[in-house]
């Protein structure tokens, strides 16, 4: 009987031990994964702060593309206007041209 209690408590203890190891592993199966949790949520932020980052930066390139745009229109109308005022300038050569050959004839 005394051999049978020992036996008991022998296989009592072994299953002990095989729980408390089982027990330890998952807590450290549970750390590693909340530690990975962890990980993945600080690289979700990133990627988001990233993505915000990079959005502002296209804003900002669509504006500097808008200002050039106007830019150019500014130089395209000024140098339409030159034009005109070269043509202006033309015609009164050639006005003055005729008068000045009018006059020595």
């Amino acid at each position: 009987m005394k051999r049978v209690i020992n036996v008991i408590l022998f296989l009592g203890l072994c299953f002990s031990v095989l729980s408390q190891s089982k027990s330890d592993k998952l807590k450290r199966e549970q750390k590693k994964l909340e530690s990975k949790i962890s990980n993945t949520k600080s690289l979700l932020q990133k990627v988001s702060s990233n993505r915000e980052a990079s959005l502002n930066e296209l804003k900002l390139i669509e504006n500097q593309i808008n200002s050039r745009e106007a830019l150019l229109k500014i130089f395209d109308n000024q140098v339409k206007m030159a034009d005109v005022y070269i043509q202006e300038k033309q015609e009164k050569v050639k006005a003055l041209t005729i008068r000045m050959e009018r006059l020595k004839a």
